[in-house]
């Protein structure tokens, strides 16, 4: 059994020494420097969920003008990870998302930052910040679905390695919005996130309503065989 999905708001800047399975908090944050990825292969894709439902409670601290979510979460025992989106990627997603508002169908793309790694025999640790946001042109878009198309993909994989490698980002994860289904994981989206190998790739569900985000990452000791989600969090830092 996996343990109880927690949230804890905190005011404070460092990561504390005890990990929980799941916990968001708001804050104020500089980007990291660039680490090397780690590349894992994907198999048999199974879903867990929705039991991580996670929402920042209302007495969430701002840091100076604006909160951004940092979110702590494990993959697997003695592997954990740390996701934070800057302010300027939560203000890019609301931006890109909310197009879907306008137009009643789904949009996505790939979510770039910087990943770091610290590993040893016991435990591996993997610190993730977005920073950059990648959208794609659809192959095929409606209210409840979005197809990208294998030509869409080999082209931003080629963009986003001229545009980033310099810089030290790397592509962490993807992002789509769902206009009217609420935030889950399709079986669509479980084949589109095989496309993330990589154990600490994530992606992210939005409900351009509300600008409600949900988090699905690999999950389990056999890495690309089991998804788990959505941790939940606000993209707008108005709101807790």
């Amino acid at each position: 059994m996996m343990a109880q999905p927690r949230v804890r708001i905190s005011s404070a800047r460092g990561c504390g020494q005890a990990i929980p399975p799941y916990r968001i908090k708001f804050l104020d944050r500089q980007e990291s420097p660039a680490c090397h990825t780690i590349s894992i292969a994907s198999r048999r894709l199974k879903f867990l969920g929705p039991h991580h439902a996670l929402q920042p409670s209302s007495n969430a601290v701002a840091h100076g003008t604006a909160r951004v979510p940092e979110l702590w979460y494990s993959l697997a025992a003695g592997c954990n990870v740390t996701t934070t989106f800057s302010r300027q990627a939560c203000h890019l997603l609301v931006a890109l998302c909310q197009e879907s508002n306008v137009h009643g169908r789904e949009v996505g793309g790939i979510l770039v930052g910087y990943h770091r790694t610290a590993a040893d025999l016991e435990s591996c640790n993997h610190t993730l910040l977005v920073t950059d946001i990648f959208p794609i042109d659809p192959l095929d878009s409606s209210s409840d679905h979005i197809a990208f198309g294998e030509r869409a993909w080999r082209q931003t994989e080629q963009a986003i390695q001229s545009r980033y490698a310099l810089e030290g980002k790397f592509k962490l994860g993807w992002y789509h919005t769902h206009p009217t289904q609420g935030i889950f994981f399709s079986v669509h989206d479980h084949a589109a996130h095989g496309l993330f190998k990589a154990r600490h790739q994530f992606a992210l569900v939005v409900d351009p309503k509300s600008m409600d985000a949900g988090l699905f990452h690999w999950h389990g000791n056999h890495s690309g065989t089991t998804v788990a989600g959505p941790i939940r969090f606000s993209l707008r830092s108005d709101r807790s």
